[in-house]
């Protein structure tokens, strides 16, 4: 059986990242055997620079970034809320998401995988869009790790050290040889890809088409 590959690149402080993972989810299930479908999860930042902490928030954030008025940030905020909850993502709150720097959320993403720890990508999304909890944050970061099965001394030592860090650089080097600006962007091997939420449907169709192309071989 031939694998259709998708690379997909994402960050934590996306909200439409976590929006277009509800909905992809959500196509998949309309294909019956997925066995054939491997979806590569990479990472991206949108802020490198963002700190570990703020006293500020997104609204702020959004004003400042878009050249609007507070209040105009805040019924933007809204209508993204409104949008995930309507995906299916209950609780989903990206207005009140702690904007902090994704950096080491990455890196926990990456030692997960490397222990054979399934679903932190998905956890750590929650966490920022529901739970609204600072995800650049030590301590909340071990809790989360701990929670998902992995040693707390072990990912406390992984955090204090630059480990992953490499992996997490790679990825966004490789968004970058793939001219991949945005997020979230889902590239095949093709090289097609679709960028943003509300892609699932079109990204359903090239699977279709590849499966095609497959199966006559």
């Amino acid at each position: 059986m031939k694998m259709i590959k998708i690379e997909h690149w994402s960050d934590y402080r996306c909200p439409f990242c976590y929006i277009a993972d509800a909905e992809f989810e959500d196509m998949m299930k309309t294909l019956g055997d997925t066995s054939d479908i491997v979806l590569i999860n990479k990472a991206f930042e949108l802020d490198p620079e963002a700190p570990k902490k703020v006293d500020y928030s997104t609204a702020d954030v959004f004003s400042k970034k878009y050249g609007m008025s507070y209040d105009a940030a805040v019924r933007k905020l809204g209508m993204i809320d409104a949008y995930g909850r309507k995906v299916g993502i209950a609780g989903y709150n990206y207005s009140g998401a702690q904007p902090v720097n994704s950096f080491d959320a990455h890196r926990l993403t990456k030692y997960a995988e490397a222990e054979g720890v399934k679903g932190m990508y998905d956890r750590l999304m929650k966490a920022y869009f529901v739970d609204n909890v600072n995800i650049a944050d030590f301590d909340t970061l071990v809790g989360i790790a701990v929670e998902m099965g992995l040693d707390k001394e072990e990912t406390e030592r992984m955090l204090r050290s630059d480990r992953y860090a490499d992996d997490v650089r790679r990825d966004e080097y490789e968004a970058y040889q793939a001219h991949v600006a945005s997020v979230p962007t889902y590239l095949f091997e093709d090289g097609r890809r679709f960028a943003g939420a509300g892609q699932a449907g079109q990204i359903k169709e090239v699977i279709l088409e590849l499966r095609n192309k497959n199966h006559a071989y």
